[in-house]
């Protein structure tokens, strides 16, 4: 087997095990909550403090800088917005509408294996170890949330702040 033809065959399966890990979620979500507009869906399905970036998403692709939306407050100053951090997710939501934050999502799944693995494949792993490792890596912090009954904030911290979905 020639090279293109292997490291194709790896991108497909790192992108099919991303489609399974990603998709667990999302269908979950459409079956339990199927009357659930998707806009409400993404928003409550956010990690952290993800919800709170989707007006600066919104107002920047419409490219409207003073957009309150708190009908009790009033400005006529331009707002700030976090430009570094929603310039990319806004480039996709003027493509693709509210299915860009999913279609996101399942591409930061599919990096982060894609990365992990390469960091493994480079350290002289096996294809197939490398792949399980980026994995476990991937649904480690997951695991690590069943443990925090026992108090150890270490495991939590982690859990935390290795790596999750949000922004």
């Amino acid at each position: 087997m020639n090279s293109y033809s292997a490291s194709k065959k790896i991108f497909l399966t790192i992108f099919c095990i991303s489609l399974l890990l990603f998709s667990t979620k999302w269908v979950l979500s459409f079956i339990y909550y199927n009357n659930e507009d998707l806009t409400i869906k993404i928003i409550n399905d956010s990690i952290a403090d993800s919800h709170t970036y989707f007006h600066y998403i919104k107002s920047l692709a419409n490219l409207n800088f003073n957009a309150l939306y708190n009908t009790e407050l009033s400005t006529i100053y331009y707002l700030p917005i976090p430009y570094g951090s929603v310039i990319f997710h806004t480039i996709f939501y003027k493509l693709f509408g509210d299915l860009s934050f999913i279609l996101l999502e399942l591409i930061g799944v599919f990096l982060f294996i894609s990365i992990f693995f390469s960091i493994f494949r480079l350290l002289s792993f096996s294809i197939f170890t490398s792949i399980l490792i980026s994995i476990f890596l991937y649904v480690l912090p997951e695991v690590l949330l069943f443990f925090k009954y026992f108090g150890i904030v270490e495991l939590k911290s982690f859990a935390d702040n290795f790596y999750n979905l949000r922004f």
